[in-house]
Parts: C-alpha cells; structure tokens; sequence
C-alpha cells in the first residue's frame, strides 16, 4: 500500500512512535523525514515501517461502533421520520376524542376551472339524496372517534357550489324553473397509505337533467404530511361540481343546445 505524504496542519497524537492527528477518526500517520504520511484502509493501518499495533486498531474499531450507533440514534429521530409520525397521529388524535360529524363549506376553496358558458332562462336544483343517515367515512370502523357524513348535507353542499357557479353565468335558480338538475351524492370515502404518507378524499355523485340524461362525477382531493381532513373534504366536493360543469352535454343542456 502507498501512502500520501503531507504537512501536518493539525496536533498531532503520538504513541509508541506512531503519529495520529486529532480530529481523523479513520487515520493513521507516520513520520517520514520531517513530513507525515497518511495511509488509508478500513480499519487495518500499515505504514512503511510495518502493521499498526493492536491497540491502534481496537481504538480504531471501538470509534466506528461509537458512530455507527450516533448515526442510528440519529436516525431515529430524524425530521422525516417525525414528521412521518406526526401526520398519522395527529389526524388520528383530531377524531379520536369523539365523533366528527362534518359538512362541507361550499367556500372554502376557489373553484377551479369549467367549461365557460352563459346562459339565460332558469333552472330547478333538486337534493336527489334522501338518506339523512350519518355515515363512517373517515376512521377505523366500530372504533373509537371517527368522520362521519350525511349524503343528504353534503348535497346541499354541491348544490350551494353549483347555485354559485350557474347564477354567475347568468341563470336564475328557482324551484320552478325551467330546467332541472337533480344532484346526490352517495358516496364519500377517505383513506391514507402510510408508505407515501397519502391522504385521500373520494365523493361520488349522480346528476340527472330535467331532459333524462345521467351521470356520475367524482372528486378527488390528496394532500401528503399535512392532513386536514375538513379542508380536505370541502375541497372533493367542490371537485364533484368541477367535473359536473365539465361535462359538455351537462353545458349544452344549461345553454338550450
């Protein structure tokens, strides 16, 4: 093995007529006429004079064992790892005092994109879903605490979004309209995957025009760390009315086409 030589730029430890410099831990240097030269392998040091005493490489071996287990000690406590704890359990904490009996805010997202349209006349917004049952959607079931939704709420919730965004393109909502929408949601569903750290907020929701047309939307709201399951709620729903106004048969029939 060839070994590098160089000027000593830190103390030096010496020992038996080896020379280690503070502050190396996998190290060990020999004096070569005036300079030190500095040879490297695992733990095993040899310099030209021949093999690094034992008690060089016990010294060596018991530093390494010293780092190995800091690092893992470390590692444990790492910024990922406790924020990958604090986003299962704080989500798990926030409903396992009681039951959380939500409905979604029609306003606390900004809508996001549709098929731009106007359209004179007026239109009937009908709550198809009659089941007013609270139903688990969030949570382990039969299990302490929990989410729950009732369908029949959470309607009136697409239906506040939808009343917004159709008023705005020039209809008139009224309860004898000319045209109808019946909306109903009847589906809500949220689960996390502990691997990706994701959580995930599905709703369905059947829409049925005044002229028989059918159809299913869904909305999908993820968020990963940060879990805020009303939030997270409020914005799938608005995602149902997104993909309702995103359907062009949906728009041709608001507009008379």
């Amino acid at each position: 093995m060839r070994c590098r030589e160089f000027e000593v730029e830190t103390p030096v430890v010496v020992r038996d007529n080896w020379f280690l410099t503070i502050g190396h831990s996998v190290a060990v240097l020999g004096l070569v006429g005036g300079r030190v030269a500095k040879c490297h392998t695992k733990f095993d040091w040899i310099i030209s004079s021949g093999q690094a005493p034992v008690w060089m490489n016990e010294w060596f071996k018991g530093r390494q064992k010293k780092k190995f287990k800091l690092q893992e000690t470390i590692m444990k406590f790492s910024p990922i790892k406790i924020l990958r704890s604090l986003s299962i359990l704080l989500p798990l904490l926030a409903v396992a005092c009681g039951p959380l009996y939500y409905t979604p805010n029609p306003d606390t997202n900004p809508m996001e994109p549709i098929i731009e349209f106007q359209s004179a006349g007026s239109i009937n917004l009908v709550n198809g879903q009659p089941s007013t049952e609270e139903i688990q959607y969030w949570g382990r079931k039969d299990g302490p605490g929990g989410a729950f939704a009732n369908f029949n709420a959470w309607t009136d919730t697409a239906i506040a979004i939808a009343n917004r965004e159709l008023s705005q393109r020039g209809l008139s909502i009224s309860g004898d309209g000319e045209k109808s929408l019946k909306l109903e949601i009847f589906f809500v569903k949220t689960t996390s995957t502990i691997l990706t750290l994701e959580y995930k907020t599905v709703v369905k929701m059947k829409v049925e025009t005044g002229s028989g047309y059918a159809a299913e939307y869904v909305g999908i709201n993820k968020s990963f760390y940060l879990f805020d399951l009303k939030r997270q709620s409020d914005g799938a729903v608005m995602r149902t009315v997104v993909a309702m106004l995103q359907d062009q048969k949906i728009i041709d029939y608001l507009t008379g086409q």
